[in-house]
């Protein structure tokens, strides 16, 4: 007779817990704060502008504004960038530099700010304002080089091979313009840069 006595203390005990919870915790209590606004990705065009894309917030949000600002530029002491912004790969601004903000607005979850012409190898923070009718939430910056999301332009093809003893293949040789292609040599090779190469082929096999 001990073990199904056991058996019944087990389950008593669960039962107390769970009586035990205090009412406070339940997730529809009308003070709860309400939900904002996640960041979660982000796209840069070098000195174009960047495009940002996030998981919607409050459901009584009317609009989003998308801020990037920049706050750290590049040092020209250093060579290789580093994607960590807080290194000394790069100079803080001044924290009154306005001029240095770049916003736009939309109803929408996704936002193209333009850049006015600044480069890409800087480091911005980038938040996201949800609008409501009785309240605005921001959501945390997050700050990081604009190399980490860049889409670079595309290369300028210089020649195509076909490779002797292996009929499906080519040899492609591109070259690039670094004042456009802000990626050094050294980061290419050390593996840094994510490539895709897009062919068409006619029906007779032509690029």
């Amino acid at each position: 007779m001990e073990r199904p006595r056991a058996v019944l203390w087990t389950c008593l005990l669960g039962a107390g817990l769970t009586l035990a919870l205090p009412p406070a915790f339940s997730i529809t209590h009308p003070e709860a704060h309400p939900h904002g606004p996640r960041l979660l990705r982000c796209v840069f065009l070098n000195r174009a502008n960047v495009t940002c894309h996030w998981e919607a917030g409050d459901n009584h949000t009317t609009q989003y504004t998308l801020q990037v600002q920049l706050v750290f530029i590049s040092n020209p002491t250093r060579g290789i960038l580093s994607s960590d912004c807080t290194t000394d790969s790069f100079l803080r601004l001044p924290p009154n530099s306005s001029d240095k903000k770049f916003t736009c607005i939309t109803p929408n979850t996704r936002c193209t700010a333009a850049l006015k012409s600044t480069d890409v190898r800087n480091c911005f923070c980038i938040s996201i304002t949800a609008h409501g009718p009785k309240h605005n939430i921001t959501s945390r910056p997050r700050c990081q080089s604009g190399r980490t999301e860049v889409m670079l332009p595309p290369a300028d093809l210089t020649s195509t091979k076909s490779v002797s003893g292996s009929p499906r293949c080519l040899t492609v040789t591109w070259r690039r313009t670094l004042s456009v292609f802000p990626v050094a040599a050294s980061e290419i090779k050390a593996g840094k840069l994510n490539s895709q190469i897009e062919f068409n082929f006619t029906a007779q096999g032509q690029v």
